[in-house]
């Protein structure tokens, strides 16, 4: 942890994480749907009102050994879904949760994260599925499997930017409140989840960090 003396830290270093919770859902069908040729992520959805509600639909659709993963059963029973593996279509559901994890060295200097879902979260997750059951089941698939694993592929925040040192790590120019030569620029300063996937705006924020570091 960054720390001038052994009693001086910075206050709000490692609050705010958030990760973009994401469920996926499978539709079993009679035909071939060769989900995995192609790009790996082709396809997502661009509803309005989809997005009002806190969430986006994507289709990634991953090799063998990643969607058995993804099946809640091991064994016989998971060996006669992947049968089913060229007839699987896939929808996954990818929330824009609250910023209220934490990331933090335990008594023992183990790295922890702690991040609960929060009841708006748990909101948006199930009017997803819902959405994605609905779609799956008006195109004819004979079994919906949802799973019951969520992952977090968009890890942000714990270094929030902002212009309050008890509520943020580093300032609008990149620098860490009391530590000038320190600059941070990645999801990390997010104030709160986006809801899109963060790349672009990283890139933004580097190019932003560039301009400020030739003005120095």
């Amino acid at each position: 942890m960054l720390k001038s003396d052994k009693n001086k830290k910075i206050k709000y270093l490692g609050k705010g994480f958030s990760s973009h919770p994401q469920y996926m859902n499978f539709g079993i069908f009679d035909d071939y749907i060769d989900a995995h040729k192609g790009a790996f992520q082709g396809v997502k959805s661009k509803d309005d009102n989809f997005r009002k509600q806190g969430f986006k639909l994507e289709n990634v659709f991953g090799p063998p050994v990643s969607i058995s993963m993804l099946y809640p059963a091991i064994g016989k029973e998971n060996q006669e879904f992947m049968k089913n593996y060229r007839k699987l279509a896939c929808i996954e559901v990818a929330i824009r949760d609250e910023a209220v994890g934490e990331l933090y060295l335990d008594n023992k200097g183990k790295f922890t994260i702690k991040k609960d879902l929060t009841a708006q979260d748990k909101k948006r997750r199930d009017k997803g599925l819902e959405a994605v059951e609905n779609i799956f089941s008006s195109l004819g698939a004979k079994k919906i499997i949802k799973s019951p694993y969520y992952f977090g592929l968009h890890l942000m925040g714990g270094c929030h930017i902002g212009i309050n040192p008890n509520k943020s790590v580093i300032n609008e120019k990149f620098q860490v409140h009391e530590y000038p030569n320190v600059y941070i620029c990645d999801s990390s300063i997010f104030p709160s989840a986006p809801g899109i996937n963060p790349a672009l705006t990283i890139m933004t924020l580097a190019q932003k960090l560039s301009e400020e570091l030739i003005k120095s």
